[in-house]
């Protein structure tokens, strides 16, 4: 083999040695052991799937296998079905190497059918890997068949399957469970499992008390299996000793019968394989009485039983009316016992002598009670000369346990329980009924939250416990200090129907406090509720407001709360060093397996004890991926904001059509911009109390700021547009004068020095009903949205960030005509200036485009910009600022660096992003942010990609995600100057890039921060302008600064 020389300090060469590691330590072990090697592409190509299903390979192809596994970072599929010869002696090393190892915990697949040679040591390896929390945790598929597991090991093997979480499909076909007493016990504990869909039992001989078990484990209202093969299970087992007796001949009945009698309760079930089991005459009424009317069963193997002509009666009626698609149904008709008498159900009439006690004769009572309904008729019509009462059969129970659930829920919606009253019922039910029991009474405990604690640990394994936590962890979580967030509730779920009853109260009694304090009605309909938006199964119900409405027992109801306690006056957030603690918690437990969703739970949970400020939660809100969570998130922490003049800073990472969304759900005049309303944009409707209230709103501040409202647009009722040529009615600012109907939108612009704060904070705490102290202009972190501003601003904003390192002061300066900057700029004086700017990113229709940035900037259109106007310019270049650094810091958190990052996004591996590669990108990695806009701010070319060489050399993302302020959100908030090792190491990397605007931003940044100091500086321009121009930017300068 040639000898290749690697370049090893390149990334691609680390790869490839990485990627050859694992087929080193393979050819090593087959030299060290004189073993010719397989080609299999596991080894040779290194792919994620071990597939040597019916290789005959031997224990010495095996080991070393087993050698190099260790090495491997990914396997998916481990395949040796058919391997015979293999035994303990490769297959113990083989699974010992899969534990704690990294590649173990992607296995989904795992098969290791027919090497029946294995003994009790793999057994138990197997076991292990399987229960372990370093184990096989996302085994979704394991074959066994055909492996006879020692008796000793059964049932440590089956609680082990029992307890995993994720176990999808599993084969046990041919293990020996029948030659087992506690085979009984092992299946029960088998179906504890409730992510099990396939199942195959086959040729494991079962007695009836077994058959018994797996009918009633399968029809269990938790257990959802869509597969299930029982192929020869019987045929070695004698009949049962319980005798159908007529007259004085016996007749023997199939245990399998017992199971079949349960398939009608077992809903989920689409594939059935019951082939070889001796099947006859009665078995076949069975199954017709069982799968007739079987809502999913489409496919049914019942192949080789002995049914006879007579038995096809049964099955040819079953196929007829059933929705089973494909009936294999091979020798089973032309074997049988002619002596009997098939069901007649053209003409059922006769004399019937029938024991309850056995399937048969409990299926044709059913048949006959099922024609009774088809003609109509009740029993006693159709009975007579009945010997006993005749029982009350139903085609639709559930479970044995459902003619219990009314009682269980007439004590959950009417009586308040004892730890001791739930563990009395848990001990009366079944088993497998525990769980829904806990579930249903979870709410009702007295002692609260140590109560419900003890309830849940009633359940009999650790899946059941997480399972119900899930299902109830609303009702567990919800509490009335905040319970504002978007509810979907099954009104048939007890724990559902306590929290919209809870809620109900709650919003009854706020409403009763508002109308007696006579506070404005900011609600949906006029009538001071707090809930909004109510769907019932889809559909808007008919009623006024929620408290008057008759629950219904069954459906599911939306709605969204938005309603509780304001923060007081003078609270203080959570403190920074603490929330980063926090922060960071939340961002780790992204890695450790936790979606979204379980995160917002978990800080749903928390949201009542604390508080945060505006950009505390703009940050939670960038560590969750999925966009509903978000929105959901936002919603919940609302009214924990310590500083609501400043929601701003976080409403900016949303973009246009989130933030209707989130105006829906709060409604507009409780989410009102009230303290920065500039460039907003909204669109209401007059015919919504609320929306209305709004539309008020924005005319009197447009009348009291003398603002302007650009682009109004009023469309009426019957559909025709008003142009407002004469501008917004003033009578639209008293609620009373404003249309009935109609929508009404325009955005909202005024010019910072004609802000009326003291109006603004009135409608706030009049209005929006929050309690804040006194406030002035200082106190207010006024922001901007990057979706609100046209590209071409954000493009001319990092263009004067470039030559003016920053002072946009100094460029406002420049461009008035008189060099003073006070006179303010016109719109020759702008478009002069954009065509001496020279700049690539305007070279295309330049006075146009400057010409709409004027017009944006002039907010009042008095076709002046004033200084205070030109400010917009640095609320705009704050979000931009912020959003650059939250992508830093989640492409490093995410990725390692940008060049990770750029290999992945770009799909067709052309060197450059395009602007769909970039989007695709973000939203596939869960970014928060501004995509479109901070695409165009890289695009430095304005040539609709992104290169490496713009993304490294040019300012914009490489140096950013070196730079000190991205790893100090990394960091957490303690100071630069313990990072001093962290810096080091980067700073010769740093040296590489070209300072520029953006690196200039951070230094201010640090410099604000009182961070870094310049020894001798006396202005920070100044030194920046200095260190700017200095051949030796970085490296000596890095270690003078945090040195």
């Amino acid at each position: 083999m040639a000898t290749t020389f690697t370049e090893m300090w390149k990334p691609e060469a680390a790869a490839k040695q990485k990627a050859v590691e694992p087929m080193a330590r393979y050819m090593t072990a087959c030299e060290q052991g004189s073993i010719l090697p397989t080609p299999l592409d596991f080894i040779t190509s290194g792919s994620t799937k071990l597939d040597a299903a019916n290789w005959a390979l031997a224990d010495s192809d095996m080991i070393p296998v087993a050698t190099m596994f260790r090495a491997v970072p990914e396997v998916h599929e481990v395949d040796l079905s058919a391997n015979t010869l293999l035994t303990d002696k490769s297959l113990v090393p083989l699974l010992q190497k899969m534990r704690r190892n990294p590649a173990c915990s992607t296995l989904t697949r795992l098969s290791l059918r027919q090497c029946f040679r294995l003994g009790a040591s793999s057994v138990e390896e197997i076991i292990r890997l399987v229960s372990n929390s370093d184990g096989l945790t996302n085994l979704k598929t394991l074959d066994v068949s055909g492996i006879p597991l020692p008796v000793r090991l059964q049932q440590d093997f089956f609680l082990a399957l029992g307890e995993h979480s994720n176990l999808e499909s599993l084969m046990l076909a041919d293990i020996g469970l029948g030659s087992n007493p506690v085979a009984k016990k092992c299946l029960e504990t088998l179906f504890r499992c409730n992510t099990l869909v396939g199942l195959d039992l086959s040729w494991n001989a079962f007695g009836d008390e077994v058959f018994g078990s797996v009918g009633t484990y399968v029809s269990q209202a938790h257990v959802h299996l869509r597969s299930l093969s029982m192929s020869n299970c019987s045929s070695a087992n004698i009949d049962t000793t319980d005798l159908d007796r007529q007259g004085d001949q016996a007749k023997p009945f199939k245990p399998v019968n017992l199971m079949l009698e349960c398939l009608c309760k077992a809903k989920s079930l689409t594939y059935l394989d019951i082939s070889i089991n001796r099947l006859d005459l009665t078995a076949a009424l069975i199954l017709e009485d069982a799968l007739g009317q079987h809502p999913s069963l489409h496919e049914l193997d019942v192949s080789r039983n002995p049914f006879g002509a007579l038995g096809a009666h049964s099955m040819l009626r079953m196929f007829a009316i059933s929705k089973i698609e494909r009936l294999h149904c091979t020798e089973s008709f032309d074997v049988g016992d002619l002596r009997g008498q098939p069901f007649q159900l053209a003409n059922p009439e006769g004399v019937y002598s029938l024991n309850l006690a056995l399937p048969f004769h409990r299926s044709i009572l059913r048949m006959l009670l099922k024609y009774c309904k088809m003609l109509h008729l009740s029993a006693k019509q159709a009975f007579t000369e009945c010997s006993s009462a005749l029982p009350s059969f139903s085609e639709d129970e559930d479970g044995i346990f459902q003619d219990k659930l009314p009682l269980i829920d007439a004590l959950a919606k009417n009586f308040v329980l004892d730890f001791t009253h739930v563990e009395m019922l848990c001990n009366l039910g079944k088993s497998m009924m525990v769980p829904t029991i806990i579930l249903r009474l979870l709410h009702t405990t007295a002692s609260s939250k140590l109560g419900r604690y003890l309830c849940s640990l009633l359940t009999s394994s650790k899946v059941q416990y997480f399972q119900n936590q899930r299902r109830a962890m609303l009702s567990l979580t919800f509490t009335p200090t905040n319970p504002s967030m978007h509810y979907a509730l099954v009104m048939e779920e007890p724990c559902d129907f306590h929290i919209v009853e809870s809620l109900r109260v709650l919003d009854r009694w706020e409403t009763n406090i508002a109308m007696r304090q006579g506070l404005v009605d900011n609600s949906q309909k006029g009538n001071q509720s707090q809930v909004r938006n109510e769907l019932f199964d889809g559909r808007r119900p008919n009623f006024k407001s929620m408290p008057d409405w008759q629950l219904p027992l069954h459906g599911k109801l939306e709605f969204d709360f938005v309603g509780g306690p304001r923060p007081p006056p003078g609270v203080e957030p959570m403190r920074d060093n603490c929330f980063y603690e926090f922060y960071k918690q939340v961002q780790h437990v992204t890695r450790g397996g936790c979606d979204s969703w379980q995160q917002l739970q978990a800080l749903r949970t928390v949201a009542p004890y604390i508080y945060l400020s505006s950009s505390q939660l703009r940050e939670l809100l960038g560590a969750l991926s999925d966009r509903e969570a978000r929105i959901q998130l936002f919603h919940v922490m609302y009214y924990r904001l310590v500083d609501i003049w400043n929601v701003k800073v976080p409403r900016a990472r949303f973009s246009g059509n989130d933030f209707t969304v989130l105006m829906d759900r709060l409604g507009p005049t409780k989410f009102f911009p009230f303290i920065q309303p500039e460039q907003a944009f909204l669109e209401l409707d007059f015919s919504v109390h609320d929306q209305k209230l709004a539309v008020t709103i924005l005319v009197n501040l447009f009348q009291k700021e003398v603002a302007l409202l650009a682009e109004p647009r009023y469309i009426r009722e019957d559909g025709t547009e008003d142009e407002l040529v004469t501008g917004v009615p003033r009578a639209w600012a008293r609620y009373s004068d404003c249309p009935k109907a109609g929508n009404f939108r325009a955005k909202y612009c005024v010019s910072p020095e004609k802000r009326n704060l003291k109006t603004r904070v009135d409608y706030l705490t009049t209005i929006g009903r929050w309690k804040i102290p006194a406030l002035e202009s200082e106190d207010v972190d006024w922001w901007s949205v990057l979706s609100d501003v046209n590209l071409d601003m954000i493009r001319f904003i990092e263009v004067l960030d470039e030559r003016y390192l920053g002072d946009l002061s100094q460029a406002y300066a420049d461009i008035d005509g008189d060099g003073t900057g006070k006179g303010g700029i016109s719109l020759n004086e702008f478009e002069d200036y954009g065509e001496r700017l020279e700049d690539a990113r305007f070279r295309k229709n330049c006075r146009e485009r400057f010409r709409a940035i004027f017009r944006n900037l002039d907010a009042t259109q008095t076709g002046n910009i004033s200084r205070e106007e030109w400010t917009f310019l640095d609320s705009v270049k704050r979000e931009l600022d912020r959003q650059m650094q939250e992508l830093c810091s989640f492409i490093l958190w995410n990725f390692g660096g940008l060049e990770k990052a750029f290999r992945k996004w770009d799909v067709d591996h052309d060197g450059v992003l395009s602007q769909d590669e970039w989007t695709q990108g973000l939203q596939e990695a869960g970014f928060f942010g501004a995509g479109d806009e901070l695409f165009s701010i890289l695009d430095v070319a304005n040539g609709g990609t992104i290169t490496r060489e713009e993304s490294a050399n040019e300012s914009n993302l490489e140096s950013l995600c070196l730079c000190p302020t991205s790893l100090l959100s990394l960091f957490g908030a303690s100071p630069i100057a313990s990072q001093v090792g962290v810096l080091a190491h980067f700073s010769g990397i740093w040296a590489q890039a070209t300072l520029n605007a953006t690196c200039c931003r951070f230094l201010n940044v640090f410099w604000d921060a009182n961070l870094i100091t310049f020894p001798g500086a006396v202005e920070q321009n100044s030194c920046i302008q200095h260190m700017w121009e200095s051949p030796l930017m970085a490296g000596g300068w890095a270690a003078n600064v945090f040195g």
